[in-house]
């Protein structure tokens, strides 16, 4: 959820100061199509919804069938986390494969 704190305090995505909500959306999907590889967006689902009378983006993730890396700059190399529990981990790229290798099937 963008626009909730880790509190559960509902802020909304007027904190972040787009123009207008279409602004909001056309950001998303930039980030989306710029930063994740390969291309996701048959696993990514997102909508801004209301509660409390503050938009908020919703956002859920499918499981991918292949590996999604992250492209954080054009000038760095991808890199490929994983989810444990709360949070995410950078696995170095011997890890990586490993992972890969162990839980998705080409």
């Amino acid at each position: 959820m963008i626009g909730v704190a880790d509190d559960h305090t509902i802020l909304g995505i007027e904190q972040d100061h787009f123009a207008n909500e279409d602004k909001f959306l056309l950001h998303m999907r930039n980030l989306i199509t710029d930063k994740i590889i390969p291309i996701v967006f048959q696993y990514v689902d997102y909508e801004l919804v209301t509660i409390d009378d503050k938009r908020i983006c919703w956002v859920v993730c499918k499981q991918s069938k292949e590996d999604v890396w992250l492209k954080p700059d054009k000038n760095k190399p991808e890199v490929f986390y994983v989810r444990s529990g709360p949070s995410s981990t950078e696995l170095p790229p011997r890890a990586a494969l490993r992972y890969i290798q162990e839980h998705f099937q080409k």
